[in-house]
């Protein structure tokens, strides 16, 4: 397996997580009590983030690089995901939700560069 199948594969694995963080803060600026399968399942890949847990390399990879880059900690990750899932969404939520976004952003066009032979 060569570097571009790796990349890719840690590719397609952040751009799906981003969607989900963006749907997720779409609806809760549409209603911040808002429950949905949505937020449940962002809530539950949050909190298992927050643990040394997670499942694959990839999992890990990116639970790093969340942090690295959000400034978030490991509990602040589990508190943002257990709130998701207890529907107990407040302002601060969103602008936590907004950080990951940003952060997951600049890990895909890490990963994209890497992927073209280019190091950021």
């Amino acid at each position: 397996m060569n570097d571009i199948s790796l990349y890719a594969g840690l590719y397609e694995e952040i751009r799906e997580f981003a969607d989900l963080v963006d749907e997720v803060i779409v609806i809760l600026k549409e209603d911040s009590s808002a429950k949905s399968h949505y937020t449940e399942q962002l809530g539950r890949k949050l909190v298992s983030l927050g643990t040394d847990n997670t499942e694959g390399v990839t999992q890990l990879f990116i639970n790093q690089a969340i942090q690295r880059k959000s400034g978030l900690t490991k509990s602040r990750i589990q508190q943002l995901g257990s709130r998701l899932i207890e529907k107990k969404a407040t302002s601060e939520t969103i602008t936590d939700l907004e950080k990951l976004a940003i952060s997951i952003e600049q890990e895909r066009v890490s990963v994209m560069s890497r992927m073209r032979g280019k190091k950021i």
